[in-house]
């Protein structure tokens, strides 16, 4: 089965940079790796130029057949760059100001219902339904990215989990990944169902993404502990395999499931 290499750059928000000069130093430092040399030379040239689609699909204008995605959310930038399409999103936990952890969950699960397709809002219903239904919203998110066809009606009609499983197995939990044997990692991917980033954040922890596929597509995600915490997902059309750099600024982060929710 074919592989897709992916290079996630992370950047700080608050960096004094635009968009624009964070994907260009981010596609030439991807490209230097790259196994075609024209894309090198592509890259050199470019200006960084990004053009969008009618639903607001980023492209390089100059650099063809190289996918980009974009996302953004506390204090980091995210960009993940790929043969192909692709599509990433990266969703903080968070809770409103003076809402308990219960309140949030209740109003999660009101959103689930009403915007999930039912099996992935079963799979919320049934579990920790606060990290669940941010789970399966980054999936989501980075699907429609990955199609280009954005949030509109259709939100709710597909689905990001397995068909062939039922909503409380199809998904890992964080205290489950380890199992050698589950039927996720063996029907799933073939592979070890966590495979650690190539490059981890300087002074940072190695981010561990699971891998699953669903709806004809492959899905990989990481958590994400920093001064919160936070779901990334990246979608693309094989089994992805995620290279992370840190790019810029003082902020760092590590893998884990623990973190405090932040207030918003």
């Amino acid at each position: 089965m074919e592989h897709r290499s992916v290079g996630i750059y992370c950047f700080d928000l608050k960096d004094g940079k635009t968009s624009e000069s964070r994907l260009k130093e981010a596609v030439k430092d991807w490209m230097r790796t790259a196994e075609s040399p024209e894309w090198g030379l592509l890259a050199a040239e470019s200006d960084g130029t990004i053009i969008r689609s009618g639903r607001g699909k980023p492209y390089f204008r100059d650099i063809p057949g190289i996918g980009l995605s974009i996302t953004h959310s506390g204090p980091f930038w995210f960009c993940a760059l790929a043969e192909g399409e692709l599509g990433i999103d990266l969703q903080e936990h968070v809770i409103r100001a003076g809402e308990s952890r219960r309140q949030a969950e209740t109003r999660y699960r009101k959103m689930a219902v009403r915007f999930f397709h039912k099996r992935e809002a079963a799979y919320v219903l049934e579990g920790d339904s606060f990290r669940r239904f941010f789970r399966i919203w980054a999936a989501k998110e980075a699907y429609v990215k990955y199609t280009g066809q954005g949030i509109d009606d259709s939100f709710g009609e597909f689905c990001v989990i397995p068909e062939k499983w039922k909503p409380e197995s199809c998904l890992p939990e964080l205290s489950d990944v380890s199992r050698e044997n589950s039927d996720w990692q063996r029907e799933a991917s073939g592979k070890p169902e966590e495979e650690k980033a190539r490059r981890a954040p300087a002074d940072g922890q190695p981010l561990t993404f699971r891998r699953w596929t669903a709806g004809g597509v492959w899905f990989a995600e990481a958590s994400v502990r920093a001064e919160g915490e936070y779901t990334l997902c990246v979608c693309c059309a094989a089994p992805v395999f995620p290279e992370l750099k840190w790019m810029s600024g003082p902020l760092r982060f590590g893998a884990g499931s623990a973190g405090e929710e932040r207030q918003i």
